[in-house]
């Protein structure tokens, strides 16, 4: 792959960027035995929720090592910020599985801004194979608007159109291996790399195979990270969704839906997170999205409202 494919300096020209050996060999196998076990432990479900996955310490502080920071610093400016959205998956993957993770904000003007600075980042503990997957498949440069008209809507149904066009011709398989950090543009198209021991559902969407075996398992950590300003847009079009999507009808209707929105939005920051997990933000200078505490506390009562929800239904 193309050197600068590695280069913090080149995301916002290729839309994304791999951050090689963050983890060693043995640290890998560690974190792939911690992270199966709490698959396990959760009833070898798809992902573990924000609030589950924050509740592991070794999870919790893995976005907080040194390269990880330094190189998103360098990518999307000093002033950082997470999205507390930390999800542990685990076997899934898309069918065709070409999207945007910036999808449900498409027609919003910040996303088209010059100083928008917004990452999808994740810690791969396998290596993406042709066999069994285990990674993702981009678009380089996808995540641009080749038209910059004063028209927002004409402005992404261009890049929409000329995205749709150019996959089957400039996609690439990213040659992620255990123990990198790969993080890419919200706006970029991707998709994850479907295993050929697996045969491919027919209908779209998004699949879990929990019968793939142990030593093969595809366990990513994800979450999000962006300039302090786009954290603020990112968080309000997560209460919007939580509010749309995760509504406490719908799991009355549906109470194998996952909460995840109204999982991590209503956690007040600094208060309803461990003490090591803010020392270790506070050291390294990142920021935590967060909705103020009267905020929190009433997302925490509709939050509290839906797991009701789900458990009498």
């Amino acid at each position: 792959m193309r050197e600068e494919f590695f280069d913090p300096k080149s995301f916002q020209k290729n839309g994304f960027v791999i951050i090689r050996n963050i983890f060693s060999d043995q640290e890998v196998e560690d974190l792939r035995a911690l992270c199966l076990s709490l698959i396990n432990q959760y009833g070898s479900k798809r992902q573990l929720m924000p609030s589950e996955t924050l509740d592991n310490q070794e999870l919790r502080l893995l976005p907080f090592n040194k390269k990880i920071v330094d190189s998103l610093r360098i990518s999307l400016g000093k002033e950082l910020a997470y999205i507390p959205d930390f999800t542990l998956h685990s076997n899934q993957f898309g069918v065709p599985g070409w999207h945007t993770d910036s999808g449900s904000e498409i027609y919003q003007p910040y996303l088209q801004s010059p100083d928008y600075r917004f990452a999808k980042c994740g810690v791969y503990l396998q290596d993406n194979t042709e066999s069994w997957g285990g990674g993702i498949e981009v678009l380089p440069k996808g995540h641009k608007y080749p038209l910059k008209s004063n028209s927002i809507r004409l402005n992404s149904k261009i890049k929409t159109i000329l995205n749709k066009f150019m996959i089957p011709f400039k996609k690439i398989t990213l040659e992620i291996k255990a123990g990198d950090f790969v993080y890419f543009d919200s706006r970029l198209p991707h998709s994850s790399t479907f295993p050929a021991m697996l045969e491919k559902p027919k209908k779209e969407g998004t699949y879990h195979f929990p019968e793939i075996p142990n030593e093969n398992s595809k366990l990513i950590l994800y979450w999000d990270a962006c300039s302090i300003e786009m954290s603020k847009h990112f968080i309000k079009n997560s209460r919007k969704r939580s509010l749309l999507e995760e509504s406490t009808d719908s799991y009355k209707e549906n109470p194998e839906k996952e909460l995840f929105f109204s999982d991590y939005i209503k956690l007040y920051y600094p208060e309803d997170y461990p003490d090591d997990f803010t020392d270790l933000a506070t050291k390294s200078s990142v920021c935590i999205a967060s909705f103020e505490k009267n905020e929190c506390l009433e997302l925490n009562k509709n939050y509290k409202d839906k797991i009701v929800a789900k458990t009498t239904s």
